[in-house]
């Protein structure tokens, strides 16, 4: 490594920073370049010396970091990811709250239950309409064929009689 101006050897650190480190604002660790280490607060040489166990390097100075920043995701793209990782769980606790309200409100299971009685008295009607409307074509076929079933109406429906026939008539006592 090429030395400083001070003569103590430049350490390159080429490591991945997360954001919160790169920026100081945001309570990182990284300061004006500087890499702090744990328990150290300023990384000055009397904190090397101090402590021995930390090597060569820190005895010969703080260490300088180049550190990148990551790129910026544009805010769509996040907010993409977030209605990606929301959107289904939003969807199912919706689900969960809103299947048991709509069943069990006024337009719900009981409304249900009144229009299934209501179409079962509908179809009760029409099984009824069905029985009589067989009844009646049963009656038309009859009048159409049978010469008896005519006559049985003309007698008994509109007074009718045959020209051999005598018809006596009784007052109807009270």
């Amino acid at each position: 490594m090429p030395p400083r101006s001070d003569g103590a050897p430049l350490l390159a650190v080429s490591r991945r920073v997360p954001a919160r480190e790169s920026c100081p604002a945001r309570g990182a660790r990284a300061s004006r370049g500087r890499v702090q280490r744990k328990g150290s607060s300023s990384g000055s040489r009397a904190d090397a010396k101090s402590s021995p166990a930390r090597g060569a390097a820190a005895a010969s100075g703080p260490l300088t970091a180049r550190v990148t920043p990551r790129p910026r995701t544009p805010r769509h793209i996040v907010l993409a990811g977030v209605l990606e990782r929301w959107l289904p769980v939003g969807v199912l606790v919706l689900a969960v709250i809103g299947a048991p309200v709509l069943i069990l409100s006024p337009q719900g299971l009981p409304r249900l239950r009144g229009l299934e009685k209501e179409l079962a008295d509908v179809e009760e009607e029409n099984a009824s309409m069905r029985r009589e409307i067989e009844e009646l074509r049963g009656k038309v076929a009859r009048l159409r064929d049978d010469p008896a079933a005519v006559e049985r109406i003309a007698r008994d429906d509109l007074g009718l009689l045959r020209q051999t026939e005598v018809v006596f008539q009784f007052p109807v006592r009270r």
